[in-house]
């Protein structure tokens, strides 16, 4: 039987992505190239009625370096240079004023306000491809395993389709980060998405098993590639959004025009897409 998601190897990635070759565009025995999907969540605490899964897709090298060096140059201007080593941006410390930004004095709400804004305008600045998924469950609170599972295969599938349909000589891998607890829920859809019971038949319908399709998975700390804090960002904003939180709206246009969120969010207890945010009407 195919494997879904190739575990060879499952190996944890300590290195920047702008020096890795294997990052992006990449030969692969057998297929032309090898697209980048970069993924992180937000809401996998069991108290979290939420979780969201969220990322962008990296077409080439070249790609890769635009977005990385637009996250360079947002560090270099808000972070002073003494604590740059090992810096890495997380949107939740950004947005609640903790972590690196406790102090309120010299981060005050505006300028945190202003480099999530600049964050997140990175999609749109670099044409960039996002994908979501995410689901709000009130009843799915202390199951966040399940939630995870759910969330990362419904992604994962709707990653499979966009990559058969648009780019069938190319296979990608999905970069998220390091962690004991994330390999072993990815592991797990991987399992389902083979093998599914009679519950995730009933959720995932026809779509499952999976067959004839092949990705691989590699993990690193935001440290290490400032690619997956851009993920962060989005996947943070995102689940705000979905519970409507103070300021949520806001920021969401910052990626979405007002007719997508409406199209996309408005009342839906769940969902996802694959967007072209370069296809979108200009803001």
């Amino acid at each position: 039987m195919p494997a879904f998601g190739r575990f060879l190897p499952l190996r944890s990635a300590q290195r920047k992505p702008t020096n890795d070759p294997k990052r992006t565009l990449r030969k692969t025995k057998g297929f032309a190239m090898m697209r980048t999907v970069y993924l992180d969540e937000a809401g996998a605490d069991n108290e979290s009625p939420v979780i969201v899964l969220a990322g962008f897709i990296v077409e080439n090298e070249e790609h890769e370096k635009r977005i990385s060096l637009c996250i360079e140059k947002l560090i270099s201007l808000y972070i002073p240079e003494e604590d740059r080593a090992d810096f890495a941006f997380h949107a939740m410390d950004i947005y609640q004023g903790t972590g690196y930004f406790e102090d309120r004095d010299k981060w005050s709400v505006s300028t945190r306000v202003n480099i999530l804004e600049n964050l997140l305008n990175i999609f749109f600045k670099s044409r960039t491809c996002i994908c979501y998924n995410y689901i709000f469950d009130e009843n799915l609170k202390n199951k966040s395993d399940i939630k995870h599972i759910l969330c990362h295969a419904l992604l994962s599938l709707d990653l499979d389709g966009y990559m058969k349909r648009l780019h069938p000589e190319e296979k990608y891998c999905i970069v998220a980060e390091d962690g004991p607890s994330v390999k072993n829920k990815i592991k797990k859809t991987n399992e389902i998405l083979l093998n599914p019971d009679d519950k995730f038949k009933a959720i995932l319908g026809g779509r499952v098993p999976v067959q004839d399709t092949l990705f691989s998975f590699d993990f690193c700390k935001k440290t290490d590639s400032n690619l997956l804090q851009l993920a962060d960002a989005l996947a943070y904003v995102i689940k705000r959004y979905v519970q409507n939180k103070e300021y949520s709206e806001m920021l969401m246009k910052y990626v979405f025009p007002v007719q997508f969120l409406q199209k996309f969010f408005e009342d839906k207890p769940f969902g996802g897409a694959i967007i072209h945010i370069y296809d979108m009407p200009k803001r």
